[in-house]
């Protein structure tokens, strides 16, 4: 005897099997911190069977979009078959969210003052993927806020893991995990349906999570005061050597700052900068002789009183023609990127600055009187590296190089004569690929910078 049913029952059936077969959820992508939205990222979903080699889905979003729609059909895929997702974002630049606030943070985590605030933020620590967190990370940092470097040569902007991801150890997330998920399986998967999957993102380098995301404007993480750097002005004779203090206008305790100045290359030629009232072992300067930013760190352990009106720093310079101060050496304003600003030892308070010119400028240093220091070239380097002294008198000079622990790799005491001396650092005082601060003592003067082995 044959059955017969009705036409519109075998439709139902049917789309009742096929509902049961379809998978649909959102595949989104959200920072470590605060869950704020990352949107441009190119997602992937990938089914994963040792059997047969299933290509991935792979969602380009747009800047409007954080989430994409996936459809996964059931039946599709042989039994025993996982799935795992991630995603890749390498379009807000290596600098964006990147200060010495994070060096400090990383470096009281080394030190074992306070640890970061989670395995997140250690991963993104990692400046130079060494699965560990060191203070070569802090050196791959510096260059970059210096500007030496443009990427970080040893790692991508953006890091990503799945929202199943298990960290075996949270307080070492670069540990080794037998039993950690690298997918989902297929009724996990399906529990998804109607609902929503993420990828945590991690931008290599800002440990505090203030980048900004998605064209935003920075916000800073921290309660801000200001402060005012007071740069001096008048005019200047060509080929005369000259010093430029740089002053606050009000006193402040302060750990670390850094400030980025513009000294036009086309009529002058910078020198090098010398210490005031800041004595941190860091004071580091890197200029670009193509842009003319001379970026200026000072990167300290411990908070330092800098009364108002004492020089922070002078900037040793000669111009190449008649000009007025002002119209060569300008503090460059905010913007995406580069910030002005200081910090306390605690990584805290923020104070941002500002500039404005007033006082004079000095024809020579109190520091430098008498002698005229060309920093080190080239530099960076790499089987040598010279320092030319220019001197009025006999001298009595020592010269050391100090790595990023604080620790002396090279040192060495010379009789100079009047005139000029070439003096050579060798490759051994710096570890390849590493930063380090050379520092010259000619009697009670100072002077110092900083020394990059390629």
């Amino acid at each position: 005897m044959k059955i017969f049913f009705p036409a519109f029952l075998f439709l139902l059936l049917s789309q009742a099997a096929l509902a049961q077969d379809t998978i649909r959820f959102q595949l989104c992508s959200e920072l470590w911190k605060d869950a704020r939205l990352i949107k441009g990222t190119t997602l992937t979903f990938q089914p994963i069977n040792p059997s047969f080699p299933y290509p991935p889905m792979i969602f380009a979003l747009d800047t409007s979009q954080h989430c994409a729609d996936v459809t996964v059909v059931i039946s599709e895929y042989l039994p025993g078959t996982t799935f795992s997702y991630n995603g890749s974002l390498v379009d807000t630049g290596y600098l964006n969210g990147v200060t010495i606030v994070d060096m400090c943070m990383i470096a009281n985590h080394i030190v074992g003052i306070a640890p970061l605030p989670s395995p997140y933020a250690m991963i993104a620590a990692d400046a130079n993927e060494s699965s560990s967190i060191t203070t070569f990370d802090i050196v791959e940092i510096k260059k970059l806020i210096q500007g030496i470097y443009g990427t970080l040569p040893n790692s991508k902007a953006w890091y990503f893991l799945p929202d199943y991801y298990q960290f075996p150890n949270p307080n070492n997330p670069f540990g080794l995990c037998s039993f950690c998920p690298t997918s989902i399986s297929m009724s996990e998967l399906m529990a998804l349906n109607g609902g929503s999957a993420k990828v945590i993102g991690m931008k290599i380098g800002d440990v505090n999570g203030d980048v900004r995301l998605n064209g935003e404007p920075f916000v800073p993480s921290m309660p801000t005061d200001s402060l005012t750097l007071l740069l001096p002005q008048g005019p200047i004779a060509a080929g005369i050597p000259v010093v430029v203090p740089l002053k606050f206008d009000k006193d402040v305790t302060i750990a670390s700052l850094q400030i980025y100045l513009s000294l036009d290359p086309a009529l002058t030629q910078y020198f090098a900068i010398s210490d005031g009232a800041i004595n941190a072992p860091l004071n580091t300067a890197f200029y670009d002789t193509l842009t003319g930013k001379l970026n200026l760190l000072s990167f300290n352990f411990e908070n330092e009183f800098v009364p108002a009106g004492e020089p922070l720093f002078y900037i040793h310079l000669k111009a190449l023609e008649n000009v007025d101060l002002k119209d060569v050496l300008k503090l460059l304003p905010d913007d995406a990127d580069v910030k002005n600003f200081a910090i306390g030892n605690d990584c805290g308070p923020y104070y941002s600055i500002g500039a404005t010119y007033s006082g004079s400028v000095a024809t020579h240093s109190p520091l430098l009187q008498g002698m005229i220091v060309h920093p080190p070239s080239p530099n960076p380097f790499d089987e040598q590296t010279f320092i030319n002294i220019e001197l009025e008198s006999d001298e009595t000079a020592f010269l050391e190089v100090i790595d990023l622990t604080g620790r002396i790799v090279y040192s060495a005491e010379k009789n100079l004569s009047a005139g000029n001396y070439r003096w050579e650092i060798p490759a051994y005082a710096v570890v390849p690929g590493s930063l380090a601060v050379w520092r010259l003592q000619v009697g009670e003067r100072i002077v110092a910078g900083k020394l990059a082995r390629k």
